[in-house]
Formats: C-alpha cells, sequence, structure tokens
C-alpha cells in the first residue's frame, strides 16, 4: 500500500527543515551542527606541486576538497561536489597525520587519481578538518598537491 504523496511530503519535509527554520514546528532528523561561523579556524598547510606552501585559514569541520576549492588551488577540481564519484581531489597526506580510516568506496576511487601513493594518496573530500589535524599541521604536517 505505502504512503499517500501528501504524508511523503509531510515526512520530506519533517526531515529536512532544521531546527533554526522560520516554518514552525519544523525540525531535523541531522544532529545539531554550529554554523561556520561558530567553528574554531585552523591553519590548513598545503604544499602545491610546484613546492609552494600555501597555508589557509579553515574552520574546523569543512573538508580538505572544499577549502582547496575555495582557495582555488591548482591541481583540485571536486569535480563531483564531494559526494565520493570522482578522484578529481586527490592529494597527499602522510600516514602519520590523525585521518579517519580510508573507506572501501574511497580506496576504489582512488584507483582513478592519477599518480597514487600507496600509503599517502586520499580524497580531500573525505577529510574534514579536525582538532587532531589541526595540532598535526601545527607541528610541520603538510598536504601535498598533485599536478593534475
Amino acid at each position: 500500500m505505502g504512503l499517500t504523496k501528501e504524508m511523503q511530503s509531510a515526512l520530506h519535509n519533517a526531515a529536512t527543515y532544521s531546527e533554526s527554520s522560520d516554518k514552525p514546528n519544523s525540525f531535523s532528523l541531522a544532529p545539531a551542527r554550529r554554523s561556520q561561523a561558530d567553528r574554531p579556524v585552523h591553519t590548513v598547510n598545503f604544499v602545491s606541486w610546484e613546492g609552494q606552501e600555501i597555508p589557509i585559514q579553515a574552520s574546523e569541520g569543512k573538508n580538505l576538497m572544499q577549502i582547496a576549492k575555495d582557495a582555488n588551488l591548482e591541481g583540485v577540481e571536486g569535480i563531483c561536489g564531494g559526494n565520493l564519484e570522482c578522484a578529481t581531489c586527490h592529494m597527499y597526506i602522510p600516514s602519520s597525520a590523525p585521518l579517519p580510516r580510508m573507506s572501501d568506496a574511497e580506496d576504489d576511487m582512488l584507483a582513478y587519481a592519477i599518480k597514487r601513493r600507496d600509503n599517502e594518496s586520499r580524497l580531500g573530500c573525505q577529510i574534514d578538518v579536525t582538532p587532531e589535524l589541526a595540532a598535526w599541521m601545527a607541528e610541520g604536517g603538510r598536504i601535498e598537491l598533485p599536478r593534475f
């Protein structure tokens, strides 16, 4: 039988609108998140394929692909918009960096990355700025960007 169109619409709306919405009695099924303006800002250290060091200020919780794209850094395109459907946000991050475990989907997608490096290649869309990553960068950690 299933849900009527009205029931589907009501369920969708209830799951979509946030508590800060103008709509009365709206809520979100997603966990509450602080706005970008309320999040701590950290320095993210990129190194271009030419060796130029590029420090960028970024909010905690933002992913490395979006940070690089917002700064118009060469070598990071993020064609899929961070949906884990391409490898155009490929970056080199040393295994010493405190990163989340690579998912099977990310590992599969990295098969399409140009000049993949074992134990260093990651997709920037899958890595958020965390306090641990920021501390690693403050101690000299760097993220290298590929030429392509």
